[in-house]
């Protein structure tokens, strides 16, 4: 039987792992790092959704779920949509930043399912008798300390030049991302049976679409995720682009008038020039942060092997000057919010 090691850095109990009577082993490194265990700490304190490990046990059916899952399913209509994979339900069951596990005792089998964008991540390396699943990819290089001599220098270049990794690719070779929308299934008796697609996609009738029925579409989705996420305390990135503009415009006037808009740019540039213009447009506090190419580089560095190389690397920026501000969280205009 192949060995099955987690390393999942929400997990602050060993409950789950205790259940599966040593079929799964929890690993407990040093490699829990800074960012993402302040980041999830940040959710927790924002966001009384956030499950800090949902566990749920039945005679056959262990079922956890890690995250921010705004759905309203209940456990068992969530561990069906996950087992039989029908994208409609899925759609209903993962709705938000959140990824689901399923063991079953019965059948050996485990089943891993990512929300549709992939916004909380999961890393995994597979051999043939072997499978490491963890929520960061610290955690993966220190329970298999020899993968970290292997870096894969393709995606170090495009994190440094296209600030993010293409495809499910990482730093390192023989380590991958699971993608969004993806179920992976296997039995731990044969990882042959390792079979892994996608569950989300657009419908075909998307295609049919005008272009006045994508307006009111995008119009009722981005005002849809932007509710979901508007607090008193949350501030912006304001670029003075279109993303940000426009996700200025959706936020509550409410809201938007106590709120502090920041703003990073090179002294002169055009980006601090028209941002500037937008937040005395829409009556926000404006917070211009000036950079330099020197500061900026070794931002990029540090923030590559502190994020695993998940996102831009202006967030080590963002998030000093989150504390600086005394701003909670930030809407950043990417599928996830910088917090």
């Amino acid at each position: 039987m192949a060995k099955l090691t987690f390393h999942l850095t929400s997990i602050k109990d060993d409950d789950f792992f205790k259940k599966c009577k040593g079929i799964f082993s929890l690993y407990r490194g040093d490699t829990y790092h800074e960012f993402v265990d302040n980041r999830y700490q940040a959710f927790v304190k924002l966001d009384s959704r956030v499950n800090d490990g949902l566990i749920n046990e039945s005679d056959d059916i262990l079922f956890l779920e890690i995250g921010i899952n705004y759905s309203d399913s209940g456990i068992e209509e969530k561990i069906s949509a996950c087992m039989v994979g029908a994208e409609q339900k899925l759609r209903k069951s993962l709705d938000g930043e959140v990824c689901q596990i399923i063991y079953s005792k019965v059948s050996n089998h485990i089943t891993i399912v990512t929300d549709a964008y992939g916004l909380l991540p999961l890393y995994y390396y597979k051999s043939s008798d072997e499978v490491i699943i963890s929520t960061d990819l610290k955690g993966v290089l220190g329970i298999k300390p020899e993968l970290r001599s292997s870096i894969n220098r393709q995606s170090v270049s495009e994190y440094l030049t296209l600030h993010s990794i293409m495809n499910n690719h990482t730093l390192f070779d023989n380590v991958f991302l699971i993608p969004e929308g993806t179920i992976i299934q296997f039995s731990l008796d044969d990882l042959a049976t390792w079979n892994e697609k996608e569950w989300y996609s657009l419908p075909k009738s998307y295609e049919e679409r005008s272009l006045e029925d994508w307006y009111r579409i995008v119009y009722r989705e981005l005002t849809k995720a932007v509710k979901k996420r508007e607090r008193p305390g949350i501030g912006t990135l304001l670029s003075g682009g279109m993303d940000s503009r426009t996700i200025l415009a959706v936020i509550s006037p409410d809201i938007r008038s106590t709120m502090k808009a920041l703003t990073f740019g090179v002294d002169g540039s055009d980006d601090l020039r028209l941002a500037g213009r937008v937040a005395k447009r829409f009556g926000v506090k404006w917070n211009p942060i000036i950079l330099n190419h020197d500061d900026a580089l070794k931002d990029a560095l540090k923030h590559m092997w502190l994020s695993d190389g998940a996102s831009n690397h202006m967030v080590s920026s963002i998030l000093r000057a989150v504390e600086q501000f005394g701003v909670d969280s930030l809407f950043d205009g990417t599928p996830g919010d910088a917090n």
